[in-house]
């Protein structure tokens, strides 16, 4: 199938916030409790990091903050040096990225201003971007605007999504955020009552996180969408698509980029 850009309700400036909190920290949740993050990813991260000198990253699209901590945590478990992390966010969740923080203090900051991934302010002193299960969010118009500013800026990136474009590469995912979504109410530290009232009483957050995990396996770029994306670039920088296997089945997608 092709991808399809349909709509993620979460990601509409209409959406109420508490219901923005409780998908991306639904998504925190479940990429740690199916362990997406802590193998093979961080070995095609790390590899990124030292081929790009990366000793300062700027997230892009933390959301929670969660994705790109439990990237941190699996360097951190396999003895590997982990960079320094600026948080940021178009729609920033400064309550529960200062939880993040509080966890890894010495290596991730936040910037609390929203920040436009296609348009990253030239202040914001690091050596590489990343974003971590977010850039199937944009069209190919935006996603390519990404790219360009990272080639423009001369800044290396690192782009991973905790599914392929495949419903056989989904299961991890997929069971775990079935729980991570009903855990939510209980383990958020903002507006509990209204995420469990619209969990429990009003199945709303649980039918928004699936239909926003469905198309997310729609929206998620293949190989051959990304290499096409980076071609008008030129020999400027090299580019790396991974598919990498997970515990528990599925896989999880990497696609890198690094001045050549």
């Amino acid at each position: 199938m092709d991808r399809i850009q349909a709509v993620e309700i979460h990601d509409l400036p209409e959406c109420p916030e508490f219901i923005r909190e409780s998908v991306t920290e639904s998504l925190g949740n479940a990429l740690r409790w199916g362990n997406l993050y802590s193998g093979g990813a961080a070995d095609v991260f790390s590899e990124f990091c030292e081929k790009a000198k990366c000793d300062s990253l700027l997230d892009l699209c933390s959301g929670s903050g969660e994705p790109i901590s439990i990237l941190l945590e699996g360097l951190v478990g396999k003895g590997l040096k982990t960079p320094h992390v600026i948080l940021s966010d178009l729609y920033p969740n400064i309550t529960r990225m200062q939880s993040v923080v509080a966890k890894h203090s010495d290596s991730i900051r936040i910037n609390p201003t929203p920040i436009d991934a296609t348009q990253v302010p030239s202040n914001i002193d690091h050596s590489a971007r990343s974003i971590i299960s977010a850039f199937h969010h944009f069209p190919p118009m935006l996603a390519q605007d990404i790219l360009r500013d990272c080639v423009t800026q001369g800044k290396a990136i690192f782009i991973l999504e905790p599914m392929p474009h495949q419903v056989h590469g989904t299961l991890s995912i997929a069971t775990s955020m079935v729980g991570a979504t009903l855990a939510n109410p209980i383990l958020s530290k903002k507006n509990r009552l209204k995420k469990a009232l619209f969990t429990y009483a009003i199945p709303a957050i649980p039918m928004v996180n699936t239909w926003d995990s469905i198309v997310s396996l729609l929206r998620v770029y293949r190989e051959e969408n990304l290499m096409a994306m980076v071609e008008p670039f030129g020999q400027a920088y090299h580019w790396e698509f991974h598919e990498i296997p997970v515990q528990w089945g599925g896989k999880v997608t990497a696609f890198t980029g690094y001045p050549a």
